[in-house]
């Protein structure tokens, strides 16, 4: 539930608007950095958590499906993951720094943008489809569709609505889904002598 719900704010904000990063963050930021030039650790670290708060909004389409995955794994695949995030983040400085000159060809901003952004749009909501299909197993399909419509129901409130009225509604709706497993929840199916076969080792594969 919680992947589901991660993921279609994730998708919605990439196809209509960056995750917007507070403006005084980054200025504080900033500031720690050209206050502490004499140090080597400090603004080398501070630079990185610039960078990547302004990776974000570029980087949230891939990033979201990552974390979302290694948030449901065991210590080490989280680990791993995010070393391996990490890496890929400063991967392309190492290459400009190695290879001066290919600053000169990076792209330009302009319409291509829109076009990628619409790509990334429909890799996360396929990401999205199939949680849910995953989720029908355990709540069925009518289940999984009614969490897909208090998710929109969620972004519906709080787009219309007047503020006052908008959030209580939103989270309303976001509750509402943590709760349609409890009610919806398949139930295993008891064993009884009926459906008890002798076990026979040759037979499990084709079982």
């Amino acid at each position: 539930i919680f992947l589901c719900i991660a993921l279609f704010y994730f998708s919605i904000y990439t196809l209509k608007g960056n995750i917007k990063i507070s403006g005084e963050i980054l200025s504080k930021l900033n500031q720690k950095i050209d206050q502490n030039q004499n140090q080597i650790f400090l603004p080398n670290f501070l630079s990185g958590i610039l960078t990547v708060l302004l990776a974000t909004p570029c980087s949230a389409p891939f990033l979201g499906s990552a974390i979302s995955f290694a948030l449901s794994q065991d210590i080490l695949e989280i680990f791993l993951i995010f070393i391996t995030i990490s890496l890929g983040l400063a991967m392309p400085y190492f290459v400009l720094l190695i290879f001066t000159k290919l600053t000169y060809k990076l792209p330009k901003a302009g319409n291509w943008m829109n076009h990628v952004k619409k790509l990334m749009f429909l890799l996360l909501l396929g990401t999205l489809i199939w949680l849910l299909y995953i989720l029908s197993n355990f709540i069925g399909y009518f289940g999984s569709g009614l969490v897909l419509i208090l998710l929109i129901l969620s972004v519906a409130f709080l787009k219309k609505l007047k503020r006052i009225i908008t959030i209580p509604l939103a989270i309303i709706s976001l509750s509402s889904v943590f709760l349609i497993p409890s009610f919806l929840n398949h139930k295993s199916t008891i064993a009884t002598e009926e459906n008890w076969i002798k076990f026979e080792e040759n037979i499990i594969s084709s079982l």
